[in-house]
């Protein structure tokens, strides 16, 4: 029971830096560096492996919010390491990350990856409409042309479900 207990409390101590990071990020203190500081003590503390990666995605977000595409890709590598994977949400920002620093391999490796992990339909199609702009913008048009095309066959199997995506 002890063990038990002082495991208990030790899941605290990351929770704490990680909320203290939240501070740094509200528009009166607003302090991105501190806030990463504090998120990167607050993994590193994580005995959790889902809180760890879920966290050093966050950080990785937050790079590339401050354009530190280094950080970025650092924290992002970080998280992969342990669980690869993350939440939609985190997939489409950290990709677009990468896309907007140029570096498209990455950006689709990213949205392939979840793409192929992920089961809702309205989901897949638009990570097939955001990988067909990657390739767009990497030139890639017959990538792009069938990215766009897999997110229409969605779209038509379900059209009674869902409204036409607007682009």
């Amino acid at each position: 029971i002890v063990i038990v207990t002082i495991l208990l409390f030790y899941s605290y101590i990351p929770l704490f830096f990680y909320n203290q990071a939240q501070q740094y990020l509200s528009p009166e203190t607003l302090d991105i560096d501190s806030a990463i500081k504090k998120r990167e003590l607050s993994a590193k503390l994580s005995i959790n492996p889902f809180t760890k990666n879920m966290i050093y995605n966050n950080v990785a977000i937050l790079n590339f919010r401050i354009k530190n595409y280094e950080g970025a890709d650092i924290a992002r590598k970080n998280a992969i390491r342990i669980i690869n994977n993350q939440d939609f949400i985190t997939t489409l920002l950290i990709s677009k990350g990468y896309s907007k620093n140029r570096n498209y391999d990455e950006a689709i490796k990213i949205l392939i990856n979840k793409k192929n992990q992920e089961t809702d339909y309205k989901n897949k199609m638009v990570l097939n409409d955001l990988l067909s702009n990657v390739y767009m913008d990497a030139k890639a048009y017959s990538l792009a042309f069938n990215s766009i095309n897999e997110a229409l066959r969605i779209y038509n199997a379900h059209q009674q479900q869902i409204p036409f995506p607007c682009g």
